[in-house]
């Protein structure tokens, strides 16, 4: 007569999700309509090409030809100053973006002259000089009983403290 009814349970958990694992959908969506193929060239350009290149250029587009991913030609944008530098790098770019990616998928780079979004510039802070005082406050306070090694390195620790130390 009645058949046995049970619940259904969800599946479904409740737990954090990460704001990058939600947006990256949307991103690929975004970043693929301005012709990227890979969102990594763009959310990771730091990484690949490092700190100094990355504060001076922008990559804007990667195109390949129909029906492959090698051999494509990266549209790099670049701050005017900067664009001999980047020709001269050029190579050493394209390098450093195949062996990010574990293949040829870059073989030629275009330079596009132009303004890049304002970036916050990393400003070196005014350091003052490490005194004598300052010193002897570090060793009275790594006295007790460490090995050479672990000292020298606190003591490099605490100088770099104290220049940014402010009176």
């Amino acid at each position: 007569m009645v058949k046995d009814q049970k619940k259904k349970t969800s599946k479904r958990r409740w737990k954090a999700v990460k704001a990058v694992d939600v947006m990256r959908p949307l991103m690929d969506r975004a970043i693929r309509s301005k012709g990227f193929v890979q969102t990594e060239v763009v959310t990771r350009w730091r990484d690949i090409v490092g700190h100094e290149l990355s504060m001076v250029t922008l990559p804007v587009s990667l195109r390949f030809a129909r029906g492959t991913r090698t051999d494509g030609t990266l549209e790099v944008r670049c701050e005017s100053a900067f664009a001999p530098l980047l020709q001269h790098r050029h190579g050493h770019i394209i390098d450093l973006v195949n062996q990010y990616f574990g293949y040829g998928a870059v073989s030629k780079l275009r330079v596009v002259q132009g303004p890049l979004p304002h970036q916050r510039r990393t400003q070196a802070h005014a350091q003052r000089p490490v005194t004598d005082e300052d010193r002897r406050q570090l060793n009275e306070l790594l006295s007790a009983g460490h090995d050479s090694d672990l000292k020298s390195a606190l003591m490099k620790l605490g100088e770099q403290v104290y220049t940014r130390k402010k009176d």
